[in-house]
């Protein structure tokens, strides 16, 4: 079992969920979906940025019985340049990045999504200015924020080898 699924969209729901769900909603933010694009002011989409791990003792401590996981997503926050200059929208996706982060800061275990033992950002990213593939002319700021979410969960006794 895998909780990866459970990981992605308990990050997505906190996500719309943020400023009343007024913000981020099913049409300008996604998961593994880049044409949220052209939705709206501000998109997101929500991604792993590395292999998920499994093991006993992924967290320093091991718990007889217990399978740990540890999975990566990452948001992805976008800003449409629009008729703005393209450093305000820098400047604009940077202060959300910020009120995103602290959102998130107030859940640790992603509002009590099943298995998740923690939830923490662990890096965000420098905006960037980001375009189509068919045009040189930049159309988005871009800026990530990198989460490690752990999980852990009771085996079954035909995983605990029983």
């Amino acid at each position: 079992m895998t909780h990866w699924p459970i990981v992605r969209d308990a990050v997505l729901a906190l996500l719309r969920s943020y400023n009343g769900g007024t913000v981020y909603t099913t049409k300008n933010s996604g998961r593994n979906d880049w044409t949220v694009r052209g939705a709206g002011n501000e998109s997101a989409v929500v991604q792993k940025y590395q292999r998920s791990q499994f093991g006993y003792n992924l967290l320093g401590r091991m718990q007889m019985g217990h399978r740990q996981e540890l999975h990566y997503p990452r948001i992805t926050l976008l800003v449409k340049i629009g008729q703005a200059n393209p450093e305000k929208a820098a400047h604009a996706v940077e202060d959300r990045v910020t009120q995103i982060i602290e959102h998130f800061d107030k859940y640790l275990r992603l509002k009590g999504a099943e298995g998740v033992t923690r939830a923490e950002v662990v890096a965000e990213g420098v905006p960037e200015l980001i375009g189509s593939r068919n045009s040189d002319k930049s159309t988005h700021a871009a800026c990530s924020i990198d989460f490690i979410v752990a999980c852990s969960y009771e085996m079954n006794p035909i995983e605990a080898g029983h």
